[in-house]
């Protein structure tokens, strides 16, 4: 299913966050003639990279930019943004378009010596079952009791989409995550809190460390 670039540029700040770099969230403070914010052109960009591959994943995504933000770049260059994925390489490609080669070409090497056959390089969509308003209202509900468990405070309201469906809009209500996020389907909403644990889990060892050393 196709995935916003919203949510290109938060999985990028994620990534970053995870890595523990500074600046890893993009300001929204305009700036310039233009008056654009940081963020406002990571978004951009990332519109930019949906179009040029309308097939990527966020797995695929994830894969490529770990690739590149590396250590050599890091120090060379300043932390990996969403900009640096869209712009061409000297090779007048597009740098996601390269690195998802890069990466490709590594795990099918890999396979093919495990005598594992090579795989098509992007899976077929999953159809998404659309929730009704009752199932909406009860995913909120659970969405914000595993949320407690957690110690954490989320918002989670159901709300209706299009064609009769309803789905839920959650507010992280965390730094990295500022903006609601539209959630679907039960097995994407379990997919979403997976990955918001572990951020949750990198931002308490960020807390203890920062205790720890005054």
């Amino acid at each position: 299913m196709p995935w916003s670039p919203e949510k290109l540029v938060r999985l990028t700040e994620c990534l970053r966050f995870s890595r523990g770099e500074q600046g890893a969230h993009f300001s929204a403070a305009p700036t310039g003639k233009t008056q654009k914010s940081q963020r406002d052109r990571q978004l951009a960009a990332a519109k930019k990279i949906l179009v040029e591959i309308p097939e990527l994943t966020e797995e695929q995504y994830a894969a490529a930019y770990s690739e590149q933000n590396n250590e050599w770049w890091n120090r060379e260059k300043g932390s990996l943004t969403v900009e640096d994925m869209a712009a061409n390489t000297p090779r007048k490609v597009m740098r996601a378009v390269e690195l998802l080669e890069k990466v490709r070409s590594r795990s099918e090497s890999i396979k093919q010596k495990r005598g594992v056959p090579a795989m098509p390089e992007v899976k077929p969509a999953i159809p998404v079952i659309p929730l009704t308003h009752d199932e909406a209202c009860r995913l909120a509900s659970d969405a914000m009791s595993a949320a407690r468990v957690e110690g954490r405070d989320i918002q989670v309201q159901a709300v209706s989409l299009e064609n009769g469906a309803w789905g839920i809009v959650v507010r992280w209500n965390t730094e990295y995550f500022d903006k609601p996020e539209t959630i679907k389907s039960q097995k994407r909403w379990e997919r979403v809190f997976k990955e918001m644990c572990k951020v949750w889990e990198i931002e308490k060892q960020e807390r203890m460390k920062r205790a720890k050393n005054g």
